[in-house]
């Protein structure tokens, strides 16, 4: 089955849009984008056709209906994907990454989503990318993050991680921010408070101010530091109050 964990402290920003025991669907919203999140555990190749072949139309599905929103899927999809594959369909790729040598049918299924709806698999933008299923005597790349990205948003190069609990699949992370334009938190350039900044004269006296500063005594005091200017830095700022 599929399912996450969220913080409370962004609770109140994710709506859950689709669950079902091989999907899991929800969506986090700023104030100017949405970002949809699709959670998935693919059958493997000792499911049936009927199976595998019901998973990925609704798959599909759900992309379908996502169309025009960021989105990033992740999750076991049970898919080998060959280095050269990867290469050939135009997925970001690091020299250094561990590879499977062939595809198999869930590999064949997922290149072919990307290429229908425009998404990439970061496994391997990162050139320290490992496997991530380790069993008693292969290993393998079956988990994978895939993105369909707009420029509201910016997804991260994905790390591999042994975690701390008992499993044979390594941790797959990554990170997902707001481009400066899409985040609510925007920093907008401070107004001067003052309207001495607006005298053409200022950034001359500021400039002064810091020629003096240079020269001043390196003393800690306030006072020695105050009373070390010059007469004429004092007149000039005496002439701006």
């Amino acid at each position: 089955g599929c399912g996450i964990f969220i913080r409370n402290n962004i609770a109140k920003y994710v709506t859950v849009r689709y669950r079902r025991p091989r999907i899991f669907e929800f969506s986090l919203e700023t104030n100017r984008s949405k970002l949809v999140i699709i959670n998935v555990y693919a059958p493997t190749s000792g499911d049936t056709d009927e199976t595998r072949g019901d998973f990925w139309t609704e798959l599909q599905t759900r992309l379908n209906r996502t169309a025009g929103n960021a989105t990033l899927l992740l999750g076991d999809f049970n898919a080998h994907v060959s280095q050269s594959s990867m290469t050939n369909a135009g997925h970001p790729v690091a020299r250094n990454a561990h590879w499977d040598t062939d595809d198999n049918n869930n590999g064949d299924q997922l290149l072919d989503l990307c290429a229908t709806h425009s998404c990439r698999i970061l496994n391997y933008a990162n050139p320290n990318a490992t496997h991530t299923f380790f069993g008693h005597e292969t290993s393998s790349t079956i988990d994978y993050i895939i993105t369909s990205m707009t420029p509201k948003w910016r997804v991260h190069p994905p790390r591999i991680t042994k975690p701390r609990w008992h499993t044979d699949h390594r941790m797959i992370t990554t990170m997902v921010t707001p481009t400066r334009h899409n985040a609510k938190w925007k920093q907008r350039e401070p107004p001067r408070k003052h309207a001495v900044a607006e005298d053409p004269a200022f950034d001359d006296l500021l400039a002064e101010l810091k020629m003096e500063a240079a020269t001043i005594d390196p003393d800690p005091t306030p006072t020695r530091r105050k009373w070390n200017m010059s007469q004429a830095t004092l007149d000039a700022v005496q002439k701006f109050h």
